[in-house]
């Protein structure tokens, strides 16, 4: 359920205004989520409000095409947008307590800018689900393929997840969450071996990997898209 067009809180010049970009909101009550961008400067802030008050935790670079995740200890994961701010790079980043973390990248480039990462999910030990850019390859003309795989990030180590397969992203969509007991579900995109893709949803648990379902990509039942995972390890997909 998304929390779309409530009225959270003070933005800008102590107005009341109404954030159309909410992200998150956890077990104690507190919201995560993008503020209204600035019209002049077209900065995007990440805003953080719990019954005590109020909090602007990033105000300039903040992509507000991709999730947030907060946790009940008020952990944050989510993208700077290091483009807009001439870095050349998104960065997956964390957010606590008087903290505001890199998680690194797998070390693909993007032509135009550069290392990117993203996360898509952290649970209550703010360990960070996400998926990283691998590689870039460009053959004659063609538009640039980019290869993406998934990543976990804990206490500043990002490791690549082992056993899931790496996917262009074209036509791929990457989504993923992760429990409290580290159990992990994630989209993987592998070829049919005749020319199409098929997209299977994988519930992975340390080293062992299950394969929930399996389907051609753009079917109606299922195409890459939300998945979930609470903490008895039941899956929606």
């Amino acid at each position: 359920f998304a929390l779309v067009g409530l009225e959270l809180g003070p933005i800008l010049g102590g107005e009341i205004v109404i954030s159309f970009r909410a992200g998150d909101v956890n077990a104690l009550g507190q919201t995560a989520y993008f503020g209204p961008q600035n019209p002049i400067t077209s900065v995007t802030p990440l805003l953080f409000q719990d019954p005590t008050g109020f909090e602007v935790l990033v105000d300039n670079g903040v992509d507000n095409t991709s999730p947030i995740s907060l946790n009940d200890i008020g952990a944050i994961a989510f993208t700077l947008n290091g483009i807009s701010e001439g870095r050349g790079e998104d960065l997956a980043t964390l957010a606590t307590v008087g903290a505001i973390t890199d998680l690194g990248n797998l070390g693909g480039n993007d032509s135009r800018s550069g290392p990117l990462s993203y996360p898509l999910d952290l649970n209550n030990s703010n360990v960070v689900l996400g998926y990283s850019c691998v590689s870039m390859s460009i053959v004659d003309n063609t538009p640039p393929v980019y290869v993406y795989a998934y990543f976990t990030w804990y206490q500043g180590v990002l490791t690549p997840l082992p056993g899931v397969g790496q996917a262009p992203f074209i036509n791929s969509t990457f989504s993923g969450s992760i429990n409290d007991a580290g159990q992990i579900v994630c989209n993987e995109f592998v070829s049919d071996g005749a020319g199409s893709q098929l997209v299977r949803v994988l519930l992975v648990d340390g080293t062992a990997i299950t394969v929930i379902d399996t389907s051609p990509v753009g079917v109606e039942t299922y195409n890459g898209g939300f998945v979930a995972i609470n903490a008895t390890g039941q899956v929606a997909y």
